[in-house]
């Protein structure tokens, strides 16, 4: 593992991960600032005088990201330049990353769930003004190289063989539409990517994200056979993995739970966003909040689907109550 420092503090560290050998792979590409490409080089020198003195082969040849948000794709082009490493993608990351454009589009009604757009027209320019902001901001720092021509493009699920074992790629969307695992199920381990973390709950926010593709993606890393230990791509590792899977689906359980009561609790006028944040997380800063809208979004998002909740207007404001119409169990 290589640990990458967070850019201009406001991002985590990342994990990179590397698998040494005959044919080798780096899981994970990090920010491709030069800091970062500079640390990575040191532990890449660091591993090879490990495999050197264990009299083992040290050949990297290939590097695959677990998703494509910045933090972990934006090294890729210049990883490439610089070590030699063919970039390998999945056909949907592919399609993702090829250009700017196709990124973008990806990002379309950024800030706003599926069912409740801002209802005010400040609001509106506000949000197009933020992601404006945001895209100039990954434009100038995350200095990302966008792949028109990937190495290598493969289907997920499949294997990729890496040494003398085959690993399991698969899909496991929540935190992100195209989000891959990486298993080797001979040894038990699992690169997670952001899906699960030691410490702290997976960010999950519109548009690129879905609750009900989480908890089905932890569902099935519940379920692989031998599962011993989880590599994260941010945090330590997870050394009890099947204990953590389950507190991160009783967790999310817990606060749609939550946040239904308090919906409920609301009567006939409802509750709007801004109330449900901080009655969620009351005495949290601008800064938790910020972070936790995102996910409270999703939670509105499913309860709608599943008719549990209607939103409407009531003096100009958004807000959801129970839909007691709806016949949907409360």
């Amino acid at each position: 593992m290589i640990r990458q420092n967070g850019l201009l503090k406001a991002m985590p560290p990342v994990n990179i991960y590397v698998i040494p050998g005959k044919n080798g792979l780096i899981y994970d590409a990090g920010y491709g600032n030069r800091a970062a490409l500079d640390q990575l080089a040191a532990g890449l020198r660091r591993i090879k005088a490990i495999c050197r003195k264990r009299s083992l082969p040290f050949n990297i040849t290939r590097i695959i990201p677990s998703h494509s948000h910045p933090d972990h794709f934006s090294g890729l082009v210049k990883i490439r330049k610089r070590f030699g490493t063919a970039i390998v993608l999945t056909e949907e990351m592919a399609g993702i990353l090829r250009s700017k454009e196709s990124y973008n589009k990806t990002y379309q009604g950024q800030g706003s769930g599926k069912f409740y757009f801002p209802a005010s027209p400040l609001k509106r320019v506000l949000a197009d003004y933020s992601a404006q902001y945001i895209e100039q901001l990954f434009d100038r720092f995350y200095l990302s190289g966008f792949i028109p021509s990937p190495d290598m493009v493969i289907k997920a699920p499949s294997t990729i063989r890496i040494n003398h074992r085959q690993w399991e790629v698969f899909p496991s969307p929540g935190h992100c539409q195209d989000h891959i695992s990486l298993y080797d199920p001979k040894a038990g381990i699992l690169f997670s990517g952001d899906n699960v973390l030691r410490t702290v709950t997976p960010w999950l926010g519109p548009p690129r994200s879905s609750l009900a593709q989480y908890v089905k993606t932890l569902e099935t890393l519940l379920e692989l056979p031998g599962l011993k230990l989880i590599l994260a791509a941010h945090g330590s590792p997870v050394t009890e993995p099947k204990k953590r899977i389950r507190e991160l689906i009783e967790w999310r359980q817990q606060r749609i739970a939550s946040t239904r009561e308090i919906i409920e609790k609301s009567g006939p006028k409802g509750v709007t966003l801004s109330q449900l944040l901080k009655t969620l997380y009351r005495g949290k800063g601008r800064d938790k909040l910020f972070l936790a809208e995102g996910w409270v979004r999703l939670t509105l998002d499913h309860l709608m689907e599943t008719n549990v909740i209607k939103s409407f207007l009531y003096n100009k404001q958004l807000r959801f109550s129970i839909n007691r119409s709806s016949g949907a169990p409360l």
